[in-house]
């Protein structure tokens, strides 16, 4: 078995993450739905499934697949004590100091 150079293994790390899996997974939903709009009088008239049908589906399982590991990263980061990265809502009727 040959051996994985280090850019193959960068871009396998790449492809796995959830963050981008997610993103490709919205990507295919959203053509796949612009396209269904587009020829939905004609697929409904005819009653057949195209391919954007199934890119729909898969577009959908990504998105779903990609969700748990996405939860989990966010719960480690909670969990980790790092500080939140956006502060906290302020009331409206407290007046805010300017900056």
């Amino acid at each position: 078995m040959a051996k994985k150079g280090p850019w193959l293994r960068r871009l396998g790390a790449f492809v796995r993450r959830p963050g981008v899996q997610f993103s490709v997974a919205c990507i295919l939903i959203i053509a796949s739905v612009f396209e269904i709009i587009e020829s939905f009088d004609d697929d409904l008239a005819r009653m057949r499934l195209g391919m954007h049908h199934g890119l729909l589906l898969l577009g959908i399982m990504i998105a779903l697949a990609a969700v748990p590991d996405m939860v989990e990263g966010l719960e480690r980061l909670e969990e980790s004590g790092v500080p939140d990265i956006v502060p906290d809502i302020i009331d409206d009727d407290e007046p805010q100091e300017p900056t």
